[in-house]
């Protein structure tokens, strides 16, 4: 993979009621239990279970199982709930306005894959994993796209006064080099922001800016028309090694440095300044090679 630099890079809870009787206990193990991958664009979560003492044989296994289920669909919606929409609403805001996101959401925790099982027959107890998509049509991010557009435009209108002073500056001269790549028919399949340095919270809608505050990518810039194309609008990594696995990125990506980050008062950091050039390299690639429509952007952060 080529990656080329326009500058140096220092290297719900969800109400969710399971309507089964078991006479068996569940519990959650301490270690973390639900995390996103970025990467690979997934959520995976741990469930463990034990049988009641009386169960033995294989319906004690059955017992453990069948808690261990329970457990990781409980952790799920649990970790589901604040999973970050965008700088100021959490899913469990979404959910709490929203009885179309509540119902679906909801389905979508029911339909979680099993990807490993295991079970300790001296212990009785079973450990399962699953893991939800959040891209295309099945994903967790499919679900919110109008309810998150509309909301965005609000915070397009009032950016203005957040917008500080770029931190970082690019080389002129290395902008009118890729430029001229550009202009050359040299395809950069999607665009890398390095945001180092700026505590970046993640989420599945975050926001490009430019210094003069004008909307460079977001909800409202992306279409919603085609649910295959749907997914989060960016991957994250912590490494330039790390961002080499995650499909939207392609061959041969372009890495930019943000300038700096939206820092709204009580919000999370995860909107992104990109200086004057910088802004009109991505503009210039979204017009050549639509990476907004493609969603082709990755952010690394520490």
């Amino acid at each position: 993979m080529n990656l080329r630099k326009s500058t140096y890079i220092p290297v719900l809870i969800i109400s969710f009621l399971l309507l089964i009787n078991l006479n068996v206990a569940a519990f959650s193990v301490q270690e973390e239990t639900a995390r996103i991958d970025w990467e690979r664009g997934i959520i995976a979560v741990q469930g463990e279970g034990v049988a009641a003492e009386h169960h033995i044989g294989g319906q004690a296994k059955l017992m453990a199982q069948r808690a261990a289920r329970v457990d990781a669909y409980r952790n799920a919606a649990e970790f589901i709930d604040g999973v970050r929409v965008n700088s100021q609403t959490t899913m469990e805001d979404m959910v709490a306005t929203s009885d179309r996101v509540d119902t679906q959401v909801r389905g979508f925790i029911e339909g979680a894959l099993i990807v490993d099982s295991d079970y300790d027959p001296d212990l009785k107890i079973s450990t399962v994993t699953m893991e939800l998509p959040l891209d295309g049509r099945e994903g967790l991010a499919y679900y919110l796209e109008g309810e998150v557009q509309q909301e965005s435009q609000e915070r397009i209108d009032d950016v203005e006064e957040y917008i500080d002073q770029p931190k970082r500056e690019i080389s002129p001269g290395e902008v009118i080099e890729i430029e001229e790549e550009v202009e050359q028919g040299i395809e950069y399949t999607s665009v890398v922001i390095d945001a180092r340095g700026f505590d970046v919270v993640t989420a599945l809608y975050p926001q490009v800016f430019d210094s003069q505050g004008y909307s460079l990518y977001g909800p409202t810039e992306v279409s919603s028309d085609n649910p295959a194309n749907a997914s989060s609008l960016v991957a994250y990594s912590r490494s330039e090694e790390g961002i080499m696995g995650i499909d939207r990125v392609g061959d041969n990506p372009l890495v930019i440095e943000a300038a700096s980050v939206i820092n709204r008062s009580g919000e999370a950091p995860t909107d992104l300044i990109l200086d004057s050039d910088n802004a009109r390299l991505f503009r210039d690639l979204d017009k050549e090679h639509g990476i907004v429509e493609r969603r082709a952007v990755v952010f690394i952060i520490d």
